[in-house]
């Protein structure tokens, strides 16, 4: 059977299991003002997709960091709008769906971002995602 895949090996959904957005990930700061921002060339590129399915994963936290998915039409830092809000407060999977009929929809860029939410934190994380076509 062959993977239906879009540029970036990220599968097609509902045809296979989810790929890697973000391989197991260790990110630490030391105060609740570190943001860490997926560099640019590994965003996902979500142009000819109308739903998102992501598999959020933690090993190990401390310190109550947030998971941002954010989207954007446009390259651009002030574009980037939040789709998901995930505390990372518990080890395990958690499941997100994000389509267009969302009130925030998946636009072309698609990226996470990590914040602190107390004076130290820590967590290795991953996320897998599987896109749907638009009809």
């Amino acid at each position: 059977m062959t993977c239906r895949c879009n540029q970036q090996g990220l599968p097609l959904h509902p045809r296979g299991e989810p790929g890697e957005m973000v391989p197991w990930t260790y990110l630490g700061g030391r105060t609740s003002a570190t943001t860490v921002t997926q560099p640019t060339e590994d965003w996902l590129d979500g142009a000819p997709f109308r739903e998102l399915l992501l598999y959020v994963d933690v090993k190990d936290f401390d310190g109550s960091p947030h998971l941002y998915i954010q989207t954007s039409c446009v390259e651009d830092e002030s574009g980037f709008v939040t789709m998901v809000d995930h505390a990372l407060t518990g080890h395990g999977r958690t499941f997100y769906k994000v389509a267009s009929s969302d009130t925030v929809p998946m636009a072309r860029f698609v990226r996470w971002r990590i914040a602190g939410a107390s004076a130290q934190w820590r967590v290795t994380f991953r996320v897998l995602a599987a896109l749907k076509r638009q009809r």
